[in-house]
């Protein structure tokens, strides 16, 4: 056996080197700690969840993008070192944040949401993308960037718009056709599982520059400070108001009024229930109790038809967005209920009338008791 190596194996060896070490620089945090990362997963995470539901509703099926994973990137050139083509929809922030963001999708992929954009059933064969197809792709990331952005908004308490999104087709082994402030500098990517439907499982990365990186966690950690601390002034506000209101208890208890011999004692008083008159069904003309509730008759009461309930976490009212769907606990058919001011009284159903909705009364209290729960 030979001890010497050949050509085909030093490539080899060569080639697994760069491997690891692309891998290991890729993998391992050098610019952000473990805390900046995982805010920036959080925060992809929640604005991702808004934007996976306003794609699910433009293409017709279940859209899931999740598991974020931050990783690092000396520069951004590093990451498109593919042998195919690569489509990017390039984003800046106009209020609230700055910046650039980058995301990245297969060719395939862009061309099967294309497809569904235009109402077709995604089955694509032909992955040769035309602008037509980047056009429908760049609407539906129009509306889910814009999503991710009241989400964003809603966490970071001040308003965030971007600009319409770039698309644009990258060419393997061409130089990457993108703003020139995301070369030069470290990259910050955010990978997440990407799945459509049974049409698509694959993956979606979004980029950013580490100064923006940088910034987004800033802010974050300084909103989320701000509500801490207003939250601990409200506790020791409401503690001290507590603690004078005892001690003025104290006060009183601890030194009566002195009883005047002099005057002469209290009878006892006498305390009993209250007697209202019924307002029955009974016609009094000249009756008290009928006067009494003439006086009533006019006062408006609000009434509010209610169709269901159900509890979410605040995570999910975080990514409410338009176009989500909540799930009541009521089924579909049963009776809804009818409040005045409040407190029950009847239930119907939904029914239309000309351009109005309206409930129709299949059951209710009876008179006295409306009035009594009023």
């Amino acid at each position: 056996m030979s001890d010497s190596l050949s050509q085909e194996d030093i490539d080899k060896l060569t080639k697994s080197s760069k491997q690891e070490s692309t891998a290991k620089q890729a993998s391992q945090l050098e610019y952000l700690n473990e805390n900046d990362a995982d805010v920036l997963g959080e925060l992809a995470n929640i604005s991702m969840g808004s934007a996976a539901t306003t794609l699910s509703m433009l293409l017709s099926n279940k859209v899931e993008i999740t598991t974020p994973t931050v990783v690092e990137y000396a520069n951004i050139e590093e990451i498109f070192k593919f042998p195919k083509d690569y489509v990017t929809v390039e984003i800046k922030y106009q209020d609230g944040l700055d910046g650039i963001l980058i995301f990245s999708l297969e060719s395939k992929d862009t061309a099967i949401i294309a497809d569904l954009m235009m109402g077709s059933n995604g089955l694509v064969e032909d992955v040769q993308l035309t602008e037509l197809q980047l056009s429908a792709v760049a609407e539906a990331m129009n509306q889910m960037m814009g999503s991710s952005s009241t989400s964003l908004a809603s966490i970071f308490n001040f308003s965030v718009n971007i600009t319409p999104p770039i698309v644009k087709l990258q060419k393997a082994q061409e130089r990457l056709d993108l703003s020139d402030e995301i070369f030069g500098v470290p990259i910050i990517a955010v990978k997440f599982k990407f799945k459509v439907g049974d049409l698509i499982d694959s993956q979606m990365v979004q980029l950013m520059s580490l100064n923006q990186a940088q910034d987004q966690v800033s802010k974050f950690i300084s909103t989320m400070t701000s509500a801490v601390d207003e939250t601990i002034a409200n506790i020791n506000e409401q503690s001290s108001l507590s603690s004078n209101i005892n001690t003025s208890m104290n006060v009183h208890s601890t030194s009566p009024m002195p009883v005047q011999p002099s005057q002469p004692l209290q009878s006892p008083i006498t305390v009993q229930p209250v007697k209202f008159a019924s307002f029955d069904e009974s016609p009094q003309v000249h009756g008290e109790s009928n006067r009494n509730l003439d006086l009533l008759l006019d006062i408006k009461l609000k009434l509010t038809v209610e169709l269901g309930r159900t509890e979410v976490p605040i995570k999910k009212v975080l990514e409410l967005t338009r176009g989500s769907v909540i799930e009541l606990d009521k089924i579909a058919g049963e009776p809804v209920e009818l409040f005045a001011n409040g407190k029950l009284i009847a239930k119907g159903e939904v029914v239309v009338i000309e351009d109005n909705f309206g409930l129709r009364i299949t059951s209710i209290t009876s008179p006295d008791n409306r009035i009594k729960n009023l």
